[in-house]
């Protein structure tokens, strides 16, 4: 009896003897920029302590008996905030820092960095997404482009209006969507087909006629429409595009954009010719 009580007298005073756990932190939370970096912590125990991040883009990085846990984060390419936790654990004892990083900054086109509209006076809506403010601002292509408004929501939609175009030239404005420091943008450029020229050509006494040559202006797509005869709805220029006629007379309308010649293969045959606006 006397051999148990001395060893419960031994326990006791053991027990006595232990230091009570501490366990403090200089900081419960660390904030970093989307590039990512490191941040110290300073640790203050009196036990052996741990360190686990609950996230995989959170490194820890400490040693034994050491003060000191260093906090690393990745980039973050995302375009939304991000937070974890850092848990320091000593004996029974928690403490946690919390980990933020800011998002990625973007401003995202839902169209290609080139637009093309037709001459006629318009309103184009440009759609893109963003996950901050946004102005837009037309940069080149003086006073035939304008902006409307900036609807401030996410998804975002700036309205631009846009002049008829009396030239026959396609014109070009650079219309530039950025933040207010202008750290972040995205640019789109509009491409304005000029004024449609017309050829309207007359014809009779031959097997076939074949649409005239259209040469383009330098740097601007070509395009047209064809009317055979008065027709209501035209076809698509093409240089090889001819219809059979066997001695019939016949008429051709021509609606082009951005053309600057046109030459006749069918010279015979032909009344009239009337060439607007080139």
């Amino acid at each position: 009896m006397k051999k148990v009580l001395y060893i419960l007298m031994v326990a006791t005073a053991i027990a006595a003897c232990k230091k009570q756990p501490s366990l403090e932190l200089d900081k419960t939370s660390v904030s970093f920029t989307t590039a990512g970096s490191t941040a110290q912590v300073n640790v203050s125990a009196n036990y052996p302590w741990t360190a686990t991040a609950s996230e995989s883009w959170i490194k820890v990085k400490y040693t034994e008996g050491d003060a000191v846990l260093s906090i690393t984060v990745s980039a973050n390419n995302g375009t939304d905030p991000r937070q974890g936790t850092v848990t320091v654990a000593s004996e029974d004892l928690l403490k946690t820092i919390t980990v933020t990083q800011d998002q990625r900054n973007a401003i995202e086109l839902d169209s290609a960095g080139r637009i093309t509209v037709e001459a006629d006076e318009q309103q184009l809506d440009i759609r893109l997404k963003s996950n901050i403010g946004i102005s837009a601002t037309v940069l080149e292509g003086g006073d035939w482009v304008s902006v409307v408004s900036t609807k401030a929501m996410t998804p975002h939609t700036v309205t631009l209006s846009i002049k008829a175009n009396p030239a026959r030239t396609m014109r070009r404005a650079l219309v530039s969507f950025a933040d207010a420091t202008g750290a972040v943008s995205q640019q789109v450029m509009i491409d304005q087909n000029g004024h449609p020229q017309v050829v309207l050509v007359d014809f009779e006494g031959v097997a076939s006629f074949r649409v005239p040559a259209l040469e383009g202006i330098q740097g601007a797509a070509l395009s047209g429409t064809v009317f055979w005869d008065n027709a209501s709805e035209g076809v698509a220029y093409e240089k090889s595009l001819s219809k059979d006629y066997d001695g019939a007379a016949g008429t051709l309308r021509i609606e082009a954009q951005n053309a600057s010649v046109v030459s006749f293969a069918n010279v015979r045959g032909i009344n009239t010719i009337d060439i607007l606006e080139f």
